[in-house]
């Protein structure tokens, strides 16, 4: 049940300024934020380009970054900026390091590129009304829409001149979300898109036919409830979300079959934010040419105050199912450094930066992040140049490389399983609830130290008997995954329902209370809650637990702390899985942290003692 491209090898990255110098200029008037620069540009951006600077990075076992390429300006605007990445990447490949060229999908500034394409107004999105729609709120940037062939074009002759004239080793394609979208070419897509997936439009919506629909208006669903029963806003979000992943797919496949499989694609959907409609994509649709995703939300993984873990796990584990690696640029604010405001800020501290790393490389097979080469705002200063950033980057990263092939290249496997379903994330979408129930789901296993495993609708024939599924809200459940779940617990599935189940089917419409779907009345082997036998017993809360195994049959337990701002002197662990058995080699980045001493219990079980943890260890257990 677990895809994961086994052509993507290990890689650790780093941001190196995806903004090109006149982006910086045009956007000064923003807020002061750590996205923005002053007076110190000139030092601060020459040194980026400079041969310094990627050689102290790369050697500390950086080998991807993403630089500026193409903003939205045009191609003829940019081309002297994109001569200085040409430069900079036969640099940076010098120190083995390869560069990925930004993309902006969201915004073309154009007041400089209608010099270039005149007729630049035929490429946008269109609200509602039939306004041009902009970026956010700067009015000179036009949003373009995902339907235009112009505007695929144009970024086709980007992709070639990036790998042609300028060296590039692929793409970083941000702000991929989905295109809230009115204009002619999408309400006639979602006319064709209505005839294909509805089959009874009579029955469904009270239309004989779709040939006189157009796309409803975005409302805040406040205005509505909090969930949508009207079939059109749902279907409206499927539609824009498939929209999305055919734009991204064609664009993708471009990049491989033209240029070759090797040039790497990565992108950036804003995914796990508060809005899964307008800042995500349903990852189960995302084009198989997709190498990265970012995750850019303010999951930063920590401890709350109130003991709740907050983490990126569930993007990781995602890209584990799905085939993609998980490239995070999650973004803490003063407020939950524990100061005030909301400005996001860079984290200064190791005990942060090592749980950062930690649960890339643990999770996803990967490590890096977005902070080495942003400006300290003070001459040519980075962060890098910080000794905390700097030593923090070589043990982790040195420990990364070093341990990549026997701990983190590697296949999850475990007896506890969340269902990935997107009904209820289109049908409860106000603030994302119903996505967020999902991932909410997930920090529930997360904190009782579950392993776990992420699967859909078509893997639940293959989750076998005495296995524990869990399911996030499923209040919209179609008849066809009721069946699937009811086969599975007639199989003998331990089914746990952490909130409402069935109370509509997937279009909206409401079901009787006496119906068996609701609340999987007649489904055999519903729990109430996580059996012990599947967590990781542990003496001190607040550990995430993770269990996978490598190519040597080597089973390796994962241990992770959100909330490592102190050492636990002594943890007692009790693993869940019988291949945990016999005394395991522990491996840390953390020289302190080590294993006291395994013994084996009359029950059969093994009780390890682990002195000195603090943030991350790895259990490697021999196959027997």
């Amino acid at each position: 049940m677990v895809s994961l491209n086994l052509l993507l090898v290990a890689t650790v990255w780093t941001y190196w300024n995806h903004e090109p110098a006149d982006h910086l200029r045009r956007m000064s008037s923003c807020a002061s934020t750590v996205f923005t620069v002053g007076e110190w540009l000139p030092r601060w951006y020459d040194r980026l380009h400079g041969d310094e600077l990627i050689g102290k990075v790369s050697g500390v076992g950086v080998d991807m970054v993403y630089c500026h390429f193409f903003k939205g300006f045009g191609l003829e605007h940019e081309r002297a900026e994109m001569a200085r990445t040409r430069d900079f990447v036969r640099k940076a490949h010098a120190h083995g390091v390869k560069v990925l060229g930004y993309c902006q999908l969201a915004s073309l500034y154009w007041e400089a590129m209608l010099d270039e394409v005149p007729d630049l107004e035929k490429w946008t999105a269109r609200n509602y009304d039939g306004s041009v729609s902009t970026y956010g709120n700067h009015y000179y940037r036009w949003e373009p829409c995902f339907g235009s062939r112009e505007f695929m074009d144009y970024l086709k002759k980007v992709v070639r001149y990036g790998v042609e004239e300028t060296g590039l080793d692929g793409f970083y394609f941000d702000n991929s979300y989905p295109r809230y979208c009115c204009c002619e070419r999408c309400q006639t897509a979602f006319r064709q898109f209505l005839e294909k997936t509805v089959s009874n439009p009579r029955e469904t919506c009270g239309l004989a036919h779709f040939r006189n629909v157009r796309l409803p208006p975005k409302l805040e669903q406040s205005e509505a409830g909090p969930e949508w029963h009207d079939p059109f806003q749902i279907w409206r979000q499927r539609f824009h979300h498939v929209q999305q992943a055919r734009f991204l797919k064609e664009l993708f496949d471009y990049v491989k079959e033209t240029f070759g499989p090797d040039k790497i694609t990565l992108h950036n959907p804003a995914y796990g934010r508060n809005n899964f409609e307008r800042a995500g994509l349903d990852v189960a649709i995302q084009p198989k040419s997709c190498d990265f995703m970012m995750a850019e939300n303010s999951r930063v993984i920590r401890a709350a105050p109130d003991g709740r873990l907050i983490t990126q796990v569930a993007a990781y584990k995602l890209g584990r199912r799905f085939g993609f690696k998980v490239v995070e640029s999650s973004w803490m604010t003063a407020q939950d450094a524990g100061g005030t405001g909301p400005q996001a800020i860079i984290p200064r501290d190791a005990d942060t930066l090592k749980r950062f790393y930690a649960q890339g490389m643990i999770y996803g097979d990967i490590a890096g992040g977005p902070w080495l080469a942003r400006t300290a705002k003070h001459g040519d200063r980075v962060m890098f140049d910080d000794p905390v950033h700097a030593d923090t980057a070589a043990n982790v990263f040195g420990f990364f490389r070093k341990h990549e092939a026997r701990l983190f290249a590697t296949t999850p496997v475990a007896r506890a399983h969340i269902l990935y379903a997107t009904d209820t994330f289109y049908g409860w979408s106000y603030e994302a609830k119903g996505f967020h129930s999902f991932i909410d789901g997930t920090e529930r296993l997360n904190a009782e130290a579950v392993p776990y495993t992420i699967v859909t609708e078509q893997d639940l024939a293959e989750v076998p008997s005495g296995d524990l599924l869990v399911l996030s809200d499923l209040r919209f459940l179609s008849k066809n995954l009721y069946g699937a779940l009811a086969a599975a617990g007639a199989r003998g599935v331990k089914i746990l329902p952490l909130g409402q189940v069935g109370l509509f089917d997937e279009n909206g419409k409401e079901r009787a209370a006496d119906d068996p779907i609701i609340g999987l009345s007649r489904v055999k082997g519903l729990v109430s809650d996580v059996p012990p036998a599947f967590k990781v017993s542990l003496s001190a809360g607040g550990i995430m637990a993770e269990t996978q195994v490598n190519a040597k049959g080597e089973y390796i337990l994962h241990l992770l702390r959100p909330g490592n701002d102190s050492t636990i002197g002594e943890l007692t662990v009790v693993p869940c899985d019988p291949r945990a058995s016999g005394t395991p080699e522990l491996l840390s980045f953390e020289k302190e942290c080590s294993l006291d001493g395994a013994k084996r219990e009359a029950d059969g079980r093994t009780v390890l003692a682990i002195r000195n943890f603090r943030t991350a260890c790895s259990l490697v257990f021999r196959p027997r």
